[in-house]
């Protein structure tokens, strides 16, 4: 994968030269975390791991990185099961990755 991955709604994926980028992309929600981005999440750093990726630069789309858990995904009614977003958090696969170097930058002052 060399260019954008447009396999996925709530994410951006590349990989080039050894560099993998995945951005949040919700800038609506100040990418908050829903139970697709998750599971995209999950997905994506599945990838990455066989594909020569030798470096993660994680950032988000628009003015903040990320807000957390999106709470309104996560709303149940009343003696319904809560949503299972899997053992641990969406970014837990990253310690996982052997020999990867990962990394998160956003500024605030590049939005100002």
């Amino acid at each position: 994968m060399t260019k954008n991955d447009a396999s996925y709604e709530t994410i951006l994926l590349s990989l080039e030269g050894g560099i993998a980028r995945l951005t949040l992309n919700r800038p609506d929600k100040l990418n908050s975390f829903n139970v697709r981005m998750h599971e995209e999440v999950q997905r994506a750093l599945q990838s990455v791991r066989g594909q020569g990726a030798r470096v993660l630069v994680l950032s988000g789309a628009g003015r903040g990185f990320c807000a957390g858990q999106d709470l309104a995904d996560r709303a149940v009614a009343p003696g319904t099961q809560g949503v299972d977003l899997g053992d641990g958090h969406a970014f837990g696969s990253v310690v996982d990755l052997d020999d990867l170097i990962a990394c998160a930058y956003q500024s605030f002052l590049e939005h100002a």
